[in-house]
């Protein structure tokens, strides 16, 4: 068996953490499995995610449009990824319940950028063309 102390990264470089992440490897040392499959198993897992998104972004059709909605949405999402910290100041700033519900909305760079590709798209509409 291996050592239950080793960590396991996810592809975004967040760690398996609280009580869902130690059942997984929980379950996973008593299954035999080692934790090293494990990683290995996410990594693969992730990846297979991100090639079926880049494989229906090269069915859109790009136009303006379409590369800022994009453009505006990676950029939050990574935001939110690269400066955590976000989410807990505006939940402060906004305050009370729905300060706590917002900030756990936008503490997640998925939900963050995909949040912004819905609110953009209903708001800049599509072009109709003649």
């Amino acid at each position: 068996m291996e050592d239950t102390q080793q960590i396991c990264f996810t592809p975004s470089g967040r760690k398996f953490q609280g009580e869902l992440g130690d059942t997984l490897l929980q379950v996973a040392q008593d299954a035999g499995i080692a934790v090293r499959s494990l990683c290995g198993a996410t990594i693969v897992m992730f990846g297979t995610v991100a090639v079926a998104g880049i494989k229906i972004l090269a069915t859109v059709n790009m136009n303006r449009r379409n590369m800022l909605i994009l453009a505006v949405s990676f950029g939050m999402g990574i935001g939110v990824l690269l400066v955590p910290q976000f989410a807990g100041a505006l939940a402060n700033n906004i305050g009370g319940t729905f300060g706590k519900l917002i900030g756990s909305i936008f503490s997640s760079a998925i939900t963050t950028g995909g949040l912004t590709v819905l609110i953009l798209s209903a708001i800049m509409g599509e072009k109709v063309e003649d």
